[in-house]
């Protein structure tokens, strides 16, 4: 069963452990619960399946909101879940009630660094600091220009994808703390666009970026000390429409989800070679891997409105690039943006008036719960 302390037997409310960080055997997730308790993840999968729950104790699974019509990003800090688009609503995972906002036009992408949450303007070009109590803006925005693209946290700094007229791409390293920009950033000048998707794999960032010649997508890796480039990119061409929408890490190799109409969708890279090692076709005519999860086993795929009607997550074995599972909602399409806490899976989506967030977890059957 592992370890499962009482509640607040000594560990922070705001921190998600594992056993093994804890008594070095069995390797569950703790996560705090409404800042009262501490489960572990057998002890919340027998409280969703307790009568309490099925009477009504967690009677929601999505939280959604007339007045937004898009969620393009999500992150978690395993107390609340943060759903950015027009704004950025905290969300109860428990209750899935919204109960706070910041307000527009903050939250069209967000990073997380353990302390402060970063939301992006993007056509206006601004990262603001928000704080995660009060929803409130710290300081003055670090500002560019241009078009944002992309964000995270990764190695103690910000780094910032942007799109600039006339097809280049700039990559900028920020201080989270003075929220200025380190000097040295990267450009990339060959007719290049769409800088989406931005990763980092402990060593290095890898970047993905479109071309406005040839139909060329490509995965530059990134020293982020340097800011120079690092090697041969990885490389696709002659797809038609093959931006890269989304890239994540295992740890071992890069996954690159594309926004394919007859090739496979997500590809898996060798971070050393920039060579694939496999790919997996969705086999639908309008199948976009907008957005890519790691939970710990799996690569969850958030994909775009598909032959079946909706949007859906697909679960594949990162060994062998199958599926294992398949959720649909037939509701909702361009699942934007996917986030997890250890156990459920948070979805994105838009939906048909409004935008919102599905709460779900996946099993390893042909559908989840």
């Amino acid at each position: 069963m592992g370890f499962n302390p009482s509640p607040g037997a000594g560990i922070s409310k705001h921190t998600l452990l594992t056993d093994k960080e804890v008594d070095g055997t069995i390797d569950h997730a703790l996560i705090s619960v409404h800042d009262r308790q501490v489960y572990d993840i057998e002890s919340w999968r027998r409280l969703l399946n307790s009568e309490n729950y099925k009477a009504g104790y967690i009677p929601k699974k999505s939280w959604s909101d007339p007045y937004i019509n898009s969620i393009e990003a999500l992150v978690t800090d395993y107390r609340f879940v943060y759903a950015g688009g027009r704004g950025i609503s905290k969300i109860d995972p428990i209750t899935m009630t919204e109960i706070n906002f910041g307000y527009p036009p903050i939250g069209e992408y967000l990073a997380f660094d353990g302390t402060w949450i970063y939301g992006v303007s993007r056509f206006d070009g601004d990262v603001y600091k928000i704080d995660r109590d009060t929803m409130l803006i710290i300081g003055l925005p670090w500002s560019t220009a241009n078009n944002i693209c992309s964000i995270i946290y990764a190695n103690g700094f910000l780094y910032v994808s942007v799109e600039v007229p006339g097809y280049f791409v700039q990559i900028y390293k920020i201080n989270p703390v003075t929220m200025t920009t380190v000097p040295g950033g990267i450009w990339f000048t060959a007719s290049a666009y769409e800088p989406y998707g931005l990763t980092y794999d402990g060593t290095y960032l890898y970047i993905g970026i479109s071309s406005a010649i040839g139909n060329y997508s490509a995965i530059y890796k990134i020293n982020p000390n340097t800011m120079t480039t690092v090697g041969v990119p990885w490389s696709i061409s002659g797809v038609i429409s093959a931006t890269i929408r989304s890239l994540i890490t295992d740890g071992s190799c890069i996954y690159a989800g594309l926004d394919n109409y007859s090739y496979p969708c997500v590809y898996k890279i060798n971070p050393i070679s920039m060579t694939t090692v496999l790919s997996w076709d969705a086999g639908e005519s309008a199948a976009y891997a907008w957005s890519l999860l790691y939970d710990g086993k799996h690569i969850c795929v958030g994909l775009d409105e598909s032959d079946a009607g909706g949007g859906a997550i697909v679960k594949l074995d990162r060994n062998t690039m199958t599926k294992v599972c398949q959720w649909t909602n037939l509701g909702a399409f361009m699942l934007h943006a996917l986030t997890f806490d250890g156990l459920f899976i948070y979805a994105g989506f838009n939906e048909r008036p409004n935008g919102g967030v599905f709460r779900k977890i996946m099993k390893d059957i042909d559908e989840s719960e």
